[in-house]
Formats: C-alpha cells, structure tokens, sequence
C-alpha cells in the first residue's frame, strides 16, 4: 500500500457486512472515524474515513459473523497533478 500512498492514492477501509451482522453493531467499532454508509447490490457499506492506512483497523471486525473487511485505495484523477519536475 505504501506504493500506491507515494502515487497519490489514499486508502480507505470498506466495510460490509450481512446478517446476522448490523450497521448499528459495527459503526461504533470506528465511532473514532467519520463514516460513509452506502450500499451496493444490497449489501451495506461503511466506508471509515481514515487520515492513512492502518492495516490493524480491520482487525476490529475479524471473527464477526457477516462482516467482511478490506483497504480500497482511491485517487481524484481529475485533481491537478503535482510539478514533480524540480
């Protein structure tokens, strides 16, 4: 990840989960976090806004029924590229 961090890209954690797992069960393992809800396919999703990657984050999820976790990196490619010329 620390590649894609040099790039320009920032990680966020996605978060879905499926019964017998909830949203209201799971937002406040990262109440110290902003969170995104979404959902897609039917599935929920929370997207923890983190400042950088922190691979022990979705170690706070493992082991729960339903709930799946992974870092998803992500890039504004419509941002102005930054002069790397000097």
């Amino acid at each position: 990840m620390g590649f894609y961090e040099r790039c320009g890209y920032q990680g966020r954690l996605l978060v879905q989960f499926v019964p017998p797992a909830r949203r209201d069960e799971v937002a406040p393992l990262f109440a110290d976090f902003a969170l995104l809800e979404t959902q897609w396919q039917d599935v929920p999703q929370l997207w923890v806004q983190t400042p950088e990657v922190d691979k022990t984050l979705a170690d706070r999820v493992r082991g729960l029924d339903g709930v799946h976790a992974q870092w998803v990196m992500d890039k504004d490619l419509n941002a102005p590229a930054a002069d790397v010329s000097r």
